[in-house]
């Protein structure tokens, strides 16, 4: 099982912003050197999340926000009856706890869905940091907008679509986010319980677990567990948006168009 891009040994996350291989995936992207240098100042690193430990909860008092180095976070909300709602996934790369900025305390909770390493950004220090790199907030806007973006998108797919599109656009986002980390997008892991993904999507998780062996049978996929190889990639691009209009992953519309 390739699980390379979910692991990191101690030695190399604790190396500095300048060689991390996320550089130019996170928040601290388009940084020069010297930017770079007082960025990794108010970075702080801990020890790793372990599965099943929780980054922040609900209601906690805000302090930080948190770039995910390693591995995988569930971000969720509890209801009042108990029940959970998941809002995403983060993978490397990713900036979480930007919705709980204008409320002073955390929005949601975030858990370790594997062993999971994790650069924290102290708040305060980094609105202190954007009043001398100006593009760093720039960037964070950029972000937020993004994450705004990707709920609006979400909302349409959970209204408008089927649960094999669903599913299907599902699939290809994932694929495309860990792409972006510089890993195989065909061949990946999935960190996430078949139902929490069926949370994530409104379906039930026996429907979850019947389109895993269906896309199998036919050839779309070739699921060992939670290994995943996409051996059919337009024909799920096809499902995913069948006709063209549903906003999927731009890199899979090029990627498509140049083998027409």
């Amino acid at each position: 099982m390739d699980n390379r891009h979910n692991i990191v040994n101690l030695k190399t996350y604790q190396a500095s912003c300048t060689n991390c291989n996320l550089k130019d995936f996170c928040l601290a992207s388009h940084l020069d050197v010297m930017e770079l240098e007082q960025f990794e100042r108010i970075v702080e690193r801990s020890q790793p999340l372990q599965r099943g430990q929780h980054l922040y909860r609900q209601s906690d008092k805000f302090h930080n926000i948190y770039i995910v180095k390693s591995g995988s976070i569930k971000n969720y909300i509890t209801m009042q009856d108990g029940a959970e709602c998941i809002f995403g996934f983060y993978l490397p790369g990713e900036l979480l706890a930007l919705d709980s900025i204008a409320k002073g305390e955390y929005a949601s909770s975030a858990i370790a869905q594997q062993t999971t390493y994790i650069c924290k950004i102290p708040y305060p220090s980094f609105e202190r940091l954007c009043q001398q790199i100006p593009h760093l907030q720039e960037k964070l806007f950029q972000i937020a907008a993004s994450k705004i973006a990707e709920a609006y998108n979400r909302q349409l797919l959970l209204a408008q679509r089927n649960s094999e599109e669903r599913f299907a656009v599902f699939l290809l986002n994932q694929s495309d986010q860990i792409g972006k980390n510089g890993y195989s997008k065909n061949v990946f892991y999935l960190s996430m319980a078949r139902q929490d993904i069926a949370n994530y999507l409104g379906l039930a998780c026996e429907t979850i677990s019947r389109l895993f062996t269906r896309f199998n049978n036919e050839g779309i996929l070739q699921v060992k567990k939670k290994l995943i190889r996409i051996r059919d990639q337009k024909r799920l691009m096809a499902i995913a948006s069948p006709t063209g209009l549903y906003p999927v992953q731009t890199a899979y519309r090029s990627e498509l168009n140049s083998e027409s």
